[in-house]
C-alpha cells in the first residue's frame, strides 16, 4: 500500500468514474435481453422462460457494467463560456454520501445451447468467463486526497474504502419444464472457476491529524483477501508483475464453487407472463495463493506539517493533482507504521446475488409493454431498481424496444433491438442511451451485444 498503492487506487477511482459518466459501452440489468422476443438469453434472469424455437446455438454475447453512485462529470465541470469549463471538485466532494459506491462489471458468453424437449420442457448449456468489482469508497478520503490533511486537523476521517475484485469463469446447466398448465419452473447450476479475486473482510481505517503537533495517528481494523494466479501483496503493489503469470494459470481450476439460479413463470391470459427469480446463489472456494494482510490496532506516527492541496491542477492533469498532495516518501513510512501481518489462510467469497420480478404483457401481437423491479446485492448494500419497457415487432425479422429505469440514483432510457436473417441472430440492448446523449450527466448505462442460431420455428414465427 506505499505511493505506488495511493496511484493505483486513484487511478482505480477515476478509471471508474470515468467509465461510468463517459462511456457508450456499459451495462446494467439487461432489460433488453429479459423482454425481447426469442432471445436465448432471457434464461440467464430467468431459467424458467422457455423459447419458441426448437433448438438455439448461443454463438457468443458480451457487455459490461459501470455505475458511479455519486458525482458525475456534469458536477465537477461548469461551464464558463464557448468550450471552456471550471473544475468545482470542492462541491461535488462536498455532495458525496458518507459512502459511496463505484461498480464495474461485465460478462462474456461462449458457445451455448438450448434444446426444447417435447411441448413442456427444455434444456440448456452456457458458458460464460465473468468480472465482478466494486469499492465502497469513503467521502472524506477522496477529500483527504484533493485537499490535502490541512483540511482535516482535529477530526476523524474514515479512509479505509472497501472493495471486491473477482473475477471467474462459468458453465451452467438449465432446465425448465410446465409443471402444470400455464406455470412452469426453471432452474439452472452452475459450476464456477475462480481466476482472480481481492476484496476486503474488514475495512475500517481511521486517520487523525493532532491540533497542536500536528502528530498523525491511525486507528485500524482492515483485513485485505487476495487469491488466484497471480500472487498479490497489496502491501507492495509496486512490485506486481502481470507478466509473470502464464496465461495457462487463467483456466478452469484451482479456485471452485456452485451457484444456482431459480425461475417462475406464471401465464394467466396467454398474452400475460410474470416472472420471478433469483440469481447468482453460491460463493467461490479461494485456495490458489490465498492471502490475508491485517492490521488491527492504533498506531501513532510523528508530527507532519499539514499537507495541503494545490490550487491548479499543473501538469499531469487529476491523477497528477491527487499525487502531489503527498510528498514523496511520506506515504511510504506512514502505512509502514500500520504493521499488517501476513497469514495464507483459504476462505470462501459469495457472488453477487439479484431477484427479479417482472410481468410482459401483448394487448396485441405486434406490442408488448413490461415492468421489472430488480433487488441488487453488492457488497453489504441492497440496492432496486424498476423499469419500465415497450416493443414492436416490425415484420418478422425486427423487434425494437424501449426502457425507462429507475433507482441507485439515476434514471436512465434505453433502447433495444433484435434482428433475425435466416437462422442468424442479432441482438443489442443498451439501458442508458443518454449517457449519448448527455454524457456529462450519466452516471451509469449499458450496452450488450449477442448472436445466435435459431432453429425449428413454429409455423407462422421467423426466425428470420
Amino acid at each position: 500500500m506505499q505511493k505506488h498503492f495511493l496511484n493505483i487506487y486513484t487511478h482505480i477511482i477515476l478509471l471508474g468514474l470515468g467509465l461510468s459518466i463517459g462511456s457508450t459501452a456499459q451495462a446494467q440489468m439487461g432489460i433488453g435481453e429479459h423482454f425481447l422476443p426469442r432471445l436465448y438469453s432471457s434464461t440467464f434472469t430467468n431459467p424458467a422462460f422457455q423459447q419458441d424455437s426448437r433448438f438455439q446455438l448461443l454463438l457468443g454475447s458480451g457487455g459490461l457494467f459501470a455505475l458511479h453512485e455519486g458525482f458525475n462529470l456534469g458536477d465537477i465541470l461548469t461551464a464558463t463560456g464557448g468550450n471552456t469549463y471550471e473544475l468545482d471538485m470542492d462541491g461535488a466532494i462536498n455532495a458525496l454520501d458518507a459512502n459511496n459506491l463505484l461498480a464495474i462489471s461485465g460478462s462474456v458468453t461462449g458457445p451455448g445451447a438450448v434444446l426444447r424437449i417435447g411441448t413442456k420442457g427444455q434444456i440448456g448449456l452456457s458458458t460464460a468467463v465473468r468480472t465482478q468489482n466494486h469499492i465502497l469508497y469513503p467521502k472524506d478520503a477522496l477529500g483527504l486526497l484533493w485537499r490535502g490533511n490541512g483540511a482535516y486537523i482535529g477530526e476523524d476521517v474514515q479512509v479505509g474504502p472497501a472493495m471486491d475484485f473477482t473475477t471467474f469463469g462459468e458453465v451452467g446447466l438449465s432446465f425448465s419444464w410446465e409443471i402444470i398448465k400455464q406455470i412452469k419452473v426453471g432452474a439452472r447450476v452452475k459450476y464456477l472457476s475462480g481466476i482472480q479475486h481481492i476484496s476486503t473482510e474488514e475495512s475500517n481505517l481511521t486517520f487523525r491529524t493532532d491540533t497542536t503537533i500536528y502528530g498523525l495517528s491511525f486507528t485500524s481494523d482492515y483485513r485485505i483477501r487476495t487469491s488466484g494466479p497471480a500472487a498479490i501483496d497489496p502491501t507492495d503493489i509496486q512490485n506486481f508483475d502481470p507478466g509473470n503469470v502464464a496465461p495457462s494459470s487463467l483456466s478452469f481450476g484451482g479456485n471452485s464453487g456452485f451457484a444456482f439460479d431459480l425461475g417462475l413463470e406464471v401465464r394467466p391470459m396467454e398474452n400475460l407472463r410474470i416472472g420471478a427469480s433469483i440469481q447468482d446463489v453460491g460463493s467461490i472456494n479461494w485456495d490458489q495463493n490465498a492471502r490475508n494482510f491485517h492490521s488491527q490496532g492504533t498506531f501513532a506516527y510523528g508530527a507532519v506539517d499539514p499537507l495541503k492541496g494545490q490550487d491548479s491542477l499543473g501538469e499531469g492533469g487529476i491523477v497528477q493533482r491527487l499525487l502531489n498532495v503527498v510528498p514523496e516518501g511520506l506515504l511510504d513510512s506512514v502505512i509502514g507504521s500500520l504493521g499488517f501481518a501476513e497469514e495464507q489462510k483459504n476462505f470462501s467469497a459469495p457472488l453477487r446475488r439479484k431477484f427479479n420480478v417482472s410481468a410482459f404483457w401483448e394487448p396485441i401481437p405486434v406490442i408488448g409493454v413490461g415492468a421489472m423491479y430488480q433487488n441488487m446485492t453488492i457488497g453489504d448494500r441492497s440496492y432496486q431498481l424498476t423499469s419500465l419497457f415497450a416493443s414492436v415487432k416490425v415484420g418478422r425479422a425486427l423487434t425494437l424496444g424501449l426502457s425507462y429505469t429507475g433507482g441507485m440514483k439515476a434514471n436512465m432510457v434505453g433502447f433495444h433491438t433484435r434482428m433475425n436473417a435466416g437462422p442468424l441472430q442479432v441482438y443489442i440492448s443498451a439501458d442508458n442511451i443518454l449517457g449519448v446523449v448527455s454524457p456529462l450527466n450519466a452516471n451509469s448505462g449499458h450496452i450488450r451485444i449477442g448472436t445466435a442460431l435459431t432453429f425449428g420455428n413454429p409455423k407462422g414465427k421467423s426466425g428470420a
